[in-house]
């Protein structure tokens, strides 16, 4: 129910504390009710895929729900975990396959922490790293080099598989953050 550029899902706004803030839902449903640490804050109805309500930030639990489906945005600490997943089980060992590793920054409790732009490392044992990098388009680092800065607490690795490949490991680690090693193959 969430996002859309420049806008994202978080509910991290350190400094707004008191202050009003915009909180946009999207929904095909036809109202949204929105509650923060469990208070209604209100109900609207949906515009053009849209509700927007205005509310004075605190940190917390932020909920949407329509028509039945909810979505919960809660206020992470400081990072301190790495998450990190693969696309799929299973790859092709012919030498055209690649994988997809989605790398998330948590806090300990691990909740996205979508304000994070802390810097990652990743190290491929057998298999070849493409790329790494985030969807900001003002970034200009190279995506070719296996440490990155995350943007917005994310990052993807893209890693090939070797022909006749028998296993493949992703380690994504970062200072004072908990590593994670993925088992790709």
């Amino acid at each position: 129910m969430w996002s859309t550029w420049p806008t994202w899902d978080s509910w991290n706004w350190e400094g707004w504390e008191g202050k009003p803030i915009d909180v946009e839902v999207y929904s095909a449903g036809k109202t949204v009710k929105l509650y923060l640490n469990n208070q209604l804050i209100g109900e609207k109805p949906v515009e053009q895929c849209k509700a927007t309500f205005t509310l004075n930030y605190q940190p917390g639990t932020l909920k949407a729900e329509s028509d039945g489906e909810t979505s919960t945005l809660i206020t992470a600490g400081k990072p301190a975990k790495i998450a990190a997943k693969a696309d799929r089980k299973s790859y092709k060992t012919d030498g055209n396959d690649v994988a997809f590793i989605d790398i998330t920054l948590t806090d300990k409790l691990g909740n996205p922490c979508a304000m994070s732009q802390d810097e990652i490392t990743v190290d491929v044992k057998g298999g070849v790293l493409l790329a790494l990098g985030t969807g900001d388009l003002r970034d200009c680092a190279n995506t070719r080099d296996n440490t990155h800065n995350a943007w917005h607490g994310r990052a993807q690795a893209i890693v090939r598989i070797p022909k006749g490949a028998k296993g493949v490991t992703v380690t994504v680690k970062g200072k004072g953050l908990s590593p994670t090693t993925v088992k790709v193959l």
